[in-house]
């Protein structure tokens, strides 16, 4: 109201009927607060992490997994097994080079990244927009972190799996993008 009083004076100046006065506010207060809570509702709109999963393309084996909730998900080399199935059904029956990039089933949604010789999976509840925008920062993180994903290739191949040190740097990651945005 007093952010417009010059008009409101320009509406006294102009014998403006009352009347007419109280609908221009009216229809002002109802499309305001129409607009505030359009934006307060895409706001609140997000993804919800259910889990994630790293699995070496070639060979179809989960090498990190994260569940986000206590779900019933317990056996990663069957999930992982499950995914890269999926991922080679649909080259070989689609015949394209390239990976399924979403599943989805119900309310859930599975993304899959394909980056250099590792498929990345992320399950969740909601928003694909803001689900690819973590899992793109996850991966582009996690490949400077990682010498393009080099040091992950060489643990796996001395080791048979990941390092200490780069679970460390996953689980920080994970922490920093997926469970810290999902608090706020």
């Amino acid at each position: 109201l007093l952010t417009h009083l010059d008009e409101w004076e320009e509406k006294i100046n102009q014998n403006t009927p009352l009347q007419e006065r109280l609908d221009d506010v009216s229809h002002e207060f109802l499309f305001s607060k129409m607009v505030r809570t359009n934006i307060e509702e895409l706001a609140e709109e997000t993804d919800i992490p259910v889990y994630l999963l790293i699995i070496q393309a070639e060979s179809g084996e989960g090498l990190y997994s994260k569940s986000f909730h206590n779900d019933n998900i317990e056996d990663s080399g069957l999930i992982a097994g499950f995914i890269s199935a999926i991922n080679l059904f649909g080259k070989e029956a689609f015949s394209s080079s390239g990976s399924i990039d979403r599943i989805k089933h119900g309310e859930h949604l599975i993304i899959l990244q394909s980056k250099d010789e590792f498929l990345f999976g992320y399950v969740f509840k909601g928003q694909s927009y803001t689900a690819i925008s973590k899992l793109n920062t996850f991966t582009d993180i996690l490949a400077i972190s990682t010498n393009n994903f080099k040091n992950i290739s060489v643990s796996i191949q001395n080791n048979n799996e990941i390092s200490e040190d780069i679970l460390s740097i996953i689980n920080q990651l994970i922490e920093r993008i997926f469970i810290i945005n999902k608090r706020l």
